[in-house]
């Protein structure tokens, strides 16, 4: 080189290794005439093989490493090189240093996944579990060993957590060891332990496996393996659309009967055989094939298909036998995805975690396919196989009424590690409920805020504006954006002290797509004006590609409310705001009272009319103020469609076309209502609840005798007194929840006593006529609901709280009763009679039939 570096120069160096007692080492060298700094390369030695170097620079000599990667008790190896503007110089001869041992650690400080067998790429973890807070922990090194813990030599780290670890071919039947250096309390300790073994049973698999089948069993049968404690008999149907997973049954002898409700008649199976002792497990045995007895054919009709077409992907398919009932040695169904002409059927996978196999949600690969489904059965002592064509899936789940219908523009939204927070499990009369939540920064002063499902993604606006996305994964992402309300401005006005700012809020949020990239996002909010409070019908575009999302900041104001409220009437409280589409180009918005009981009469000067009472809002044909009101989002253009509403906090269509609304009441009186043009819902008039203090609406002085009167008004078609506090509403439509189709799910804020509100309900109906309620209990302020593409339901709670709320198949159904059929909760068995647990006391006088152990 042109500085004249060169290996022998630093040969001569005298390299100097020392080490502190907080895992430091020090290296030292001469200096080199030329040299601008210096590079030092330290790795551990005895590896398995040899370890990558870790380079530090530094501008003179000595030097001092003291970082995680230094730990107690191993040998390092160090080298010198000087480098200059030319370049860089040989490196010096290779020394050796020792780190001393610290103090050990507090027994079991290391926490492990407690597993005892590991087979090659099984990832081990580990932490320090008993030991918290620690400081200055060192990167985690694992060791394998022989047996007896002799011979211990460093693994490299093959991932990039070094808490886990993924299991090398160098490990087979080796001991794992693993070690970690921290600080606490001003002591320094070393804690180690044994991670677990690598099984290592080579050349030993089971030879001459053969199978018998018969009705639903298949005897399966091999040649023992000396030494094996035991074996694992593996088995899965072959003639499948993608490779199924295998299912394992475990036996001493050297043969075993498989007889379950597994083994169908007609599929083809593969079947393996392997040995295991303890810590080792031999290769897997040669593939055997065989087809399970045919059965008789069943009565037709005996499959009863509950789900109705049209069938989408991601739609969840539900069957029963109902017809059939009682049977017994009932198989699993098993799924089938055809040609549209019923030729070239093959097996479909179930999902790894599901329990119930008569509901099936319809993967990708199933559209434009038929599908089929098979279970077998004995009844009256004859053996039978019940088949039955479902339909051909012919829609995306994401699919609408327009004319882009046929068009998926939601990608599957990003995965990764779950950071959601799981709650414990909600029983409600027909399902157990699963709830996993997240938190969104909140504007604590504010109470309101909406949610909007974006793909699989939930769209977030707070209460003052703030909008976030929640991914699938729980990862809540803040946007760049903001609501406009002019919010900065009303909370600097010198009288803001005078109104409520927690009601100034937004109302509610829509999202209409019109591309993969290209959303509009509409938001019903306050604005203040700098003299009195809007409520205001805004939009503006958000663009969106993958994880990169922009919401532009040119809102654009479709409509405005009249009147403008003034300043000091109470800031924005029962503003209702929901919205619905009606049509492509038309917005149904149901707005609250905003507790403007008068609207003065002023005359042609702008001055009010002394003497005149002045008209009730709700009732007041010129005022937008509790009423629904149809807006052109091109125009905004108004049309006034019903009156006399207080403070509509919900509304929904269902596949009729039927309009439903929810509404807060005073004190009482909380409604469902069915908005029809042309009707008078009669707020403040009539109520089934009563004022605040105690009166019927429209008494003075005295108590009314009488009160909930709806002559010459639209009564509501049901009524919660006491209130609950309601809020938003929805239509299940997705077949998550089956046994819920077409029923109405309304939240709630508060309630009458400590078991009542702060609930979900839900509402059976025949058409437009409620049959009965059930109150599931939750113990949350739900301010929203939203159903998202996947089925889940997002419950959006006061105080920011993202719930997604959906089945809890590790619930399971008894079928040991008969015709008599309920829920077992936390059975640990689906043929577990003693886990069982009936809730049919609970019912509230529904009817109960057979089929599956479905409420029908």
């Amino acid at each position: 080189m042109s500085s004249g570096l060169s290996a022998s120069d630093l040969s001569r160096a005298n390299i100097v290794a020392a080490v502190s007692s907080k895992r430091t080492i020090t290296v030292s060298w001469q200096d080199v005439a030329g040299a601008t700094n210096y590079v030092i390369a330290v790795r551990p030695a005895n590896g398995t093989e040899p370890l990558e170097w870790v380079e530090y620079s530094a501008l003179s000599s000595p030097h001092s490493i003291s970082n995680k990667l230094v730990m107690s008790g191993l040998e390092y190896e160090a080298r010198v090189a000087a480098v200059s503007t030319d370049g860089q110089s040989e490196w010096s001869i290779t020394l050796s240093v020792s780190v001393p041992a610290l103090q050990p650690a507090p027994s079991e400080a290391v926490g492990t996944d407690n597993v005892s067998l590991y087979y090659v790429g099984d990832i081990m973890a580990v932490n320090v579990r008993s030991q918290w807070p620690i400081e200055n922990r060192s990167v985690w090194h694992w060791f394998v060993c022989e047996t007896d813990e002799t011979n211990c030599k460093l693994l490299p780290v093959l991932t990039d957590r070094s808490y886990n670890y993924r299991v090398s071919e160098t490990a087979r039947g080796k001991l794992i060891k693993v070690q970690v250096d921290y600080d606490k309390d001003g002591m320094s300790y070393s804690a180690t332990a044994v991670a677990g073994t690598v099984n290592n049973l080579y050349g030993a698999a089971p030879t001459n496996v053969a199978a018998i089948v018969a009705n639903r069993q298949i005897a399966v049968s091999w040649k023992g393996t000396p030494g094996a404690d035991g074996y694992r008999v593996s088995i899965r149907p072959k003639d499948s659309a993608q490779p199924l997973p295998w299912r394992d049954f475990l036996t001493t002898s050297s043969s075993h009967t498989i007889s379950n409700y597994w083994v169908m008649s007609g599929l083809e199976y593969e079947i393996r055989v392997t040995a295991f002792s303890p810590g080792q497990q031999s290769e897997w045995s040669r593939t055997i094939t065989i087809t399970g007895a045919e059965r008789q054919a069943a009565p037709l009709g005996a499959v009863d298909v509950l789900t109705l077409p049209p069938y989408r992907v991601g739609d969840v398919l539900h069957v029963t036998l109902v017809s059939q009932w009682p049977f017994t040695a009932r198989s699993d169904w098993h799924w089938f995805m055809c040609n549209v002409d019923e030729t070239a059927c093959n097996l479909l996978p179930l999902p790894q975690d599901a329990k119930y196999s008569y509901e099936y949600r319809i993967p990708e690969i199933a559209l434009g396919k038929l599908i089929k489904v098979q279970a077998d059965y004995d009844k009256d002592g004859v053996s039978y196989t019940a088949t039955s064509t479902i339909g051909v899936v012919n829609a995306s789940n994401d699919a609408t009424d327009n004319d882009d219908a046929d068009v998926d523009w939601c990608d599957e939204s990003a995965s990764g590690e779950s950071l959601f927070t799981a709650t414990p499990t909600i029983e409600s009369l027909l399902y157990a409920l699963r709830l996993e939540s997240v938190h969104v920064r909140w504007d604590d002063r504010a109470s309101g805020g909406a949610a909007e499902a974006m793909c699989n993604d939930l769209l977030v606006a707070t209460p003052w504006g703030s909008i976030a996305l929640v991914h699938t994964n729980g990862d809540v992402q803040y946007l760049d954006a903001q609501v406009p309300m002019n919010l900065d401005e009303l909370l600097a006005h010198p009288d803001v002290s005078k109104i409520n700012t927690g009601r100034f809020k937004v109302s509610d949020i829509l999202l209409m797509q019109h591309s993969p990239e290209r959303w509009e996002l509409f938001a019903t909010h306050h604005y203040f004006t700098g003299e009195c409070i809007r409520f205001r019908l805004s939009v503006t575009t958000i663009l969106r590609d993958g994880t990169e999302i922009e919401v532009s900041p040119a809102w654009r104001t479709i409509f405005d409310a009249e009147p403008c409220l003034p300043f000091g009437y109470n800031g924005g409280h029962q503003s209702g705001g929901k919205m619905l589409t009606d049509g492509l180009e038309h917005l149904l918005v149901v707005i609250g009272d905003h507790r403007v009981y008068r609207i003065p009469i002023k005359d042609e000067n702008g001055q009010e009319v002394e003497g005149v009472s002045g008209h009730v809002a709700p009732q007041d044909p010129e005022s937008h103020l509790g009423k629904l009101v149809r807006v052109s989002t091109k125009t905004g253009d108004t049309e006034i469609l019903a009156l006399g509403l207080r403070n509509p906090q919900g509304s929904v269509r269902d596949d009729d076309g039927n309009l439903w609304s929810t509404e807060h009441g005073p004190l009482g009186g909380d409604e469902l209502n069915m908005l029809e043009s042309g009707k008078n819902y009669g707020w403040p008039v009539v109520s089934y609840g009563i004022a605040y203090g105690g009166y019927a609406l429209g008494c003075t002085g005295t108590r009314c005798e009488q009160i909930g009167g709806h002559d010459g008004f639209t009564r509501p078609a049901f009524s919660w007194t006491p209130s609950i506090g309601i809020s938003s509403i929805i239509v299940n439509n997705h077949q998550t929840f089956p046994l819920w189709r077409d029923d109405l799910l309304i939240a709630s804020l508060s309630g009458y006593d400590t078991n009542a509100g702060l609930s979900l309900f839900r509402v059976r109906r025949a058409g437009t006529k409620v049959q009965y309620v059930e109150r599931i209990e939750l113990g949350w302020r739900i301010r929203d609901l939203t159903q998202m593409p996947d089925g889940r339901i997002a419950l959006f709670l006061d105080g920011g709280f993202i719930y997604f709320m959906s089945r809890d198949y590790s619930y399971c159904v008894d079928k040991s009763l008969g015709n008599r059929h309920v829920y077992t909760i936390n059975c640990e068995s689906r043929d577990d009679p003693v886990a069982v647990k009936d809730v049919s006391d609970s019912m509230g006088g529904i009817a109960v039939t057979g089929g599956e152990g479905l409420f029908t």
